[in-house]
């Protein structure tokens, strides 16, 4: 596998969610590769099934760049490990959390596959994910949209971001 430059978004809305980042950061640059680039913090309201939610706590979130040798599906792998082990809980899919950890972009390839599905599907419709990602790699192009990270931001209909 040739070296690639890969973007992972950050997450999480619980009182230790900022330890939890920091530590996961360490985890990623131990085994998933080098980190490249980091954006500052977000402040976001939370998303639910519902729509946002001015009753839930606010999430933090940000992205890295990360350059590495891993195929998707192992660096997907790991990003689940990481959330394991540091102690995220699935209790339901729109619920708090201490950690969250998605492959966002994996260069510029397309992947379907049932555990890793790249670009993130649902990338082009959060706020929170994409000014994050907009910080550190604003012209890069989604592969299957054909639009810079600026853009699909622009397009973003759900305002989460308060800053």
């Amino acid at each position: 596998m040739r070296e690639g430059k890969v973007f992972i978004g950050i997450g999480g809305n619980l009182a230790e969610t900022p330890e939890a980042i920091f530590q996961c950061l360490k985890l990623i640059s131990d085994e998933v590769g080098i980190i490249i680039s980091a954006s500052k913090w977000f402040k976001s309201l939370a998303l639910t099934k519902d729509g946002v939610s001015q009753f839930e706590p606010e999430f933090i979130n940000s992205a890295i760049e990360v350059k590495t040798e891993l195929p998707p599906t192992e660096i997907v792998k790991s990003l689940l490990s990481i959330e394991t082990r540091l102690g995220r809980i699935r209790i339901e899919k729109w619920g708090s959390r201490l950690i969250d950890l998605d492959l966002l972009f994996y260069q510029d390839q397309i992947i379907d596959q049932e555990n890793c599905k790249v670009p993130h599907p649902e990338i082009i419709n959060r706020d929170f994910v994409l000014a994050p990602l907009a910080e550190i790699a604003p012209n890069f192009i989604h592969p299957s949209h054909n639009k810079t990270v600026l853009e699909l931001l622009s397009l973003v209909k759900s305002k989460c971001v308060i800053y």
